[in-house]
């Protein structure tokens, strides 16, 4: 079975009907049908929540969070492992390894999920230009 990281892009592209929203849409399709599995990192639901709430209101922040919890999405939540690990002072801060972030990277496996900072974390991830685009695990 396919496994798909889903991040707050994804998501606010998905809810805002942008380019893009049709390949997320097929996802959480292909997961209610049990045919893939989509994951989302806590950070991903805080985030939406506070990008909603700060462009568009409070009732609306928490709608779309609602909302965002009933989709067939597996949320990952914080492990004593991930916290200890983006803690580290001599690390750059992690996020979920997807989206339309068209940066290099070096993911680090965390939970199985891969989180990406910018060094010390292995081989380098070059992510494409433009669009909403979840990454398979």
């Amino acid at each position: 079975m396919k496994r798909w990281l889903l991040d707050t892009s994804a998501l606010l592209t998905l809810r805002d009907d942008e380019p893009g929203a049709e390949r997320v849409a097929e996802l959480l399709l292909l997961a209610q049908q049990g045919k893939a599995e989509c994951l989302a990192c806590f950070m991903t639901g805080m985030e939406l929540l506070y990008r909603v709430w700060r462009d568009e209101g409070e009732a609306a922040g928490r709608l779309a969070h609602e909302q965002c919890l009933a989709l067939p999405i597996h949320w990952v939540h914080e492990s004593p492992e991930l916290l200890l690990r983006a803690a580290e002072p001599h690390l750059p801060v992690l996020r979920p390894c997807v989206g339309r972030q068209p940066t290099n990277a070096s993911p680090v496996p965390v939970q199985g999920m891969w989180l990406r900072g910018t060094r010390r974390c292995g081989r380098r991830h070059q992510y494409p230009k433009g669009g909403t685009r979840p990454v398979r695990l």
